[in-house]
């Protein structure tokens, strides 16, 4: 479940002045290509608060070291919506307000394969386990598996530089036993690839627990329009079923 700001205000939008250029991942459900449009839930809150701020959205697909390079060193003003604040202090980019929540970290698994992590209560557990071989992408910091924790079984593990939907499909296909997607993405494969029925979502501890997230952009964004969108988004309700957020 990804958590969404209110859409109550999105109904008064102000007239498009501008296009901004937004980076994406592929990344379902949260933001895809369907039917040769960009679609998810974070697609959709991030064309409403663009409307609302006077702007368009225009839609690249790339990778996600290709989107934090051109973000951090690009010359360009670009943007990429469904990641969070901790990318403004790694990479020195903007960070808005918190459109959503993204739900806590997980490993995807073959139904078959859960006896294999029964004794197994933390990540440091998967990943000391000799017989557990994972996929992970490039250069990414899966919400908690830090690069000391990723040493522990790094010689048996298999980076790629794709996306999650592979990583999903590696084990999906046998090639690995597990691969940290999130539990909506789980679903998501499981519910649109006859191939990936049988993956289910394994959550150790150790793992980084529900976050905001919200829109990152480039330095070059001109002050007056970082400020429209910040306006044009609405206070972040608690992530469902937790307190004190």
């Amino acid at each position: 479940m990804f958590g969404l700001a209110s859409t109550s205000a999105f109904a008064q939008e102000a007239e498009a002045t501008h296009t901004i250029q937004f980076f994406h991942e592929d990344y379902p459900p949260y933001v895809y290509v369907e039917s040769g449009a960009v679609t998810g839930e974070i697609a959709r809150i991030t064309v409403s608060i663009l409307k609302k701020a006077g702007l368009r959205v225009s839609w690249r697909q790339t990778n996600y070291s290709r989107l934090i390079r051109e973000l951090a060193y690009g010359a360009n003003v670009v943007c990429a919506a469904g990641y969070s604040g901790l990318h403004q202090k790694q990479f020195d980019v903007l960070a808005s307000a918190a459109i959503g929540w993204f739900p806590g970290a997980a490993l995807v698994v073959k139904q078959e394969n859960l006896p294999l992590f029964q004794d197994h209560q933390s990540i440091e557990d998967v990943l000391r386990d000799t017989r557990l071989r994972g996929a992970f992408l490039n250069d990414v910091n899966y919400m908690g598996i830090t690069k000391e924790l990723f040493a522990l079984g790094s010689d048996r593990h298999i980076k790629i530089g794709g996306s999650d939907r592979e990583l999903g499909l590696l084990v999906a296909r046998g090639r690995v036993h597990f691969a940290p997607i999130n539990a909506a993405q789980t679903s998501y494969l499981r519910n649109t690839l006859s191939s990936a029925e049988g993956l289910v979502s394994f959550q150790p501890t150790g793992m980084r627990p529900p976050r905001e997230v919200g829109i990152i952009c480039s330095r070059h964004m001109p002050v007056d329009i970082w400020r429209r969108i910040n306006e044009a988004i609405e206070p972040l309700a608690p992530y469902p079923g937790r307190t004190g957020q």
